[in-house]
């Protein structure tokens, strides 16, 4: 432990901090939709229930293209019959 400073083998600092504080802020604005489109609809507020409706729309596309494609890809698990080193 000594002379390791913090320093992790493996550890990369996080580049794309500006671009996840973005979809954090669109992602509360999409769970704020879902929680208030129902609400319209039981009090038959269609407008409020429309505008709710494209935002989430909105949001979603938005998220689609900025977040969920960009997301690492996971190395495949290994199979349950698999060992390592070949034996």
């Amino acid at each position: 432990m000594s002379g390791s400073c913090g320093r992790t083998r493996g550890f990369r600092p996080n580049r794309d901090c500006a671009r996840d504080w973005v979809n954090v802020s669109v992602g509360i604005v999409w769970q704020l939709c879902l929680v208030t489109m129902p609400i319209y609809l039981v009090l038959r507020n269609g407008l409020g229930f429309w505008i709710s409706i494209g935002i989430i729309v909105v949001t979603t596309v938005f998220m689609k293209f900025n977040w969920y494609d960009r997301l690492e890809k996971e190395p495949p698990a290994p199979e349950a019959g698999a060992t390592e080193a070949g034996s």
